[in-house]
């Protein structure tokens, strides 16, 4: 979780509960494929660590260096499986 923070919301689905629809940088919802989340930023930081997945950067809310933080995309097999945020997007590990 990034300092300071109160707490942490991570999205793993499109919809709430009746049907309310969630949404996360750029109008992008798990669902969502990785290509139109490169499409919405295309300066986004991206990162492959296992084959079929990826880690993106969906947006950049503060830090510098090593503490970076903001908003943090998984995908797996093309598609955004998670949305979660705040969160390092690089840390000091």
């Amino acid at each position: 979780m990034a300092p300071g923070a109160q707490f942490t919301v991570t999205l793993r689905t499109a919809q709430a509960s009746g049907a309310i629809g969630l949404f996360g940088p750029h109008d992008l919802q798990v669902g969502s494929s990785i290509d139109d989340a490169i499409a919405a930023d295309p300066g986004g930081v991206r990162d492959e660590p296992f084959e079929g997945s990826a880690r993106i950067a969906l947006e950049i809310s503060g830090g510098s260096g090593y503490d970076v933080t903001g908003v943090l995309g998984v995908a797996t097999d093309g598609s955004l499986t998670v949305i979660e945020s705040p969160v390092y997007v690089f840390g000091d590990c």
